[in-house]
């Protein structure tokens, strides 16, 4: 009497058996899934996927209020720029050069073709996935070289433009200090000549002595406006001096006053003219 397991219990063994007497239907299974699969990678090749690695480098020197945040906004425009059209554009250019395989593509092609893997300063990769092994890595080496000589390049530009910039703030200063100046000598010279003006009626008279402390007061202001010594500030006039004493003095240091005001106001017009010439060479 024969005994075989029930219609509804598996078994390993029947089941090898029962395949063991279908081999030519698991071959056909087989072989057509070769076929597929071969097909299928001959018309949806696998893209060859080529690397090359930069190092990057950043300053830690510079103070900043949040270097951190500064640093990978840096990096972010690094990280950008790299696959910029400026770069890309330059990329093709010299792509098509290499090989004519190339003369079809455009910038926006290469793209979704390049990526950049960085975490932080030091390794960065960029990779590049594209039909074929020979084309993968022509792209990968000359885009790397791309890279390189652009972000040298703007480095140069970016410490001339650094440059510029501390120019710019250093005649922007001088401005104002040159501002200051002229504001300075036109409110002395107006001062001492309405003084003038005032006492100049009577020049019998001696000076009371609030009068002469205010003539005083703005002639030792000149200390710091005028060049050289005047004789108002040398030899001011005793208090018992009369009024036809200061006079003389006084108008010495209105004639100085005028003249220091047209050459401030030269020196002004001067660090303008740089100034805006700075700051086009700068945009």
């Amino acid at each position: 009497m024969a005994i075989s397991p029930a219609p509804h219990e598996w078994n390993l063994r029947m089941e090898i058996l029962d395949i063991s007497h279908r081999w030519s239907q698991v071959f056909l299974a087989f072989l057509l899934g070769s076929l597929l699969g071969w097909g299928a990678a001959f018309l949806f090749p696998t893209p060859y996927r080529a690397q090359n690695d930069l190092y990057v480098a950043y300053n830690g020197d510079a103070i900043y209020r949040n270097s951190d945040d500064f640093k990978n906004w840096q990096f972010g425009e690094l990280d950008a720029y790299i696959v910029s059209n400026d770069v890309l554009g330059e990329t093709i250019d010299r792509l098509r050069q290499q090989d004519p395989y190339w003369k079809d593509f455009a910038p926006k092609d290469l793209k979704p073709h390049l990526r950049t893997y960085w975490r932080n300063a030091g390794r960065w990769r960029l990779v590049v996935e594209w039909r074929g092994r020979k084309y993968a890595e022509q792209l990968s080496r000359t885009w790397t070289d791309v890279v390189l000589e652009k972000t040298r390049q703007a480095a140069v530009h970016a410490q001339a433009v650094l440059s510029l910039g501390a120019q710019i703030e250093a005649h922007s200063r001088d401005e104002v200090v040159l501002r200051l100046q002229t504001t300075q000598l036109a409110q002395v010279r107006a001062a001492m000549q309405a003084w003038r003006d005032a006492h100049s009626a009577q020049p019998g008279l001696s000076v009371d002595t609030l009068s002469r402390w205010r003539i005083q007061f703005l002639a030792s202001s000149l200390a710091g406006l005028l060049p050289g010594e005047l004789p108002l500030l040398a030899q001011f006039p005793p208090p018992e001096a009369a009024l036809q004493d200061y006079l003389p003095e006084v108008d010495q240091a209105l004639i100085a006053l005028d003249e220091q005001l047209v050459v401030v106001q030269h020196q002004a017009a001067d660090l303008s003219a740089e100034h805006e010439a700075l700051a086009a060479k700068w945009e």
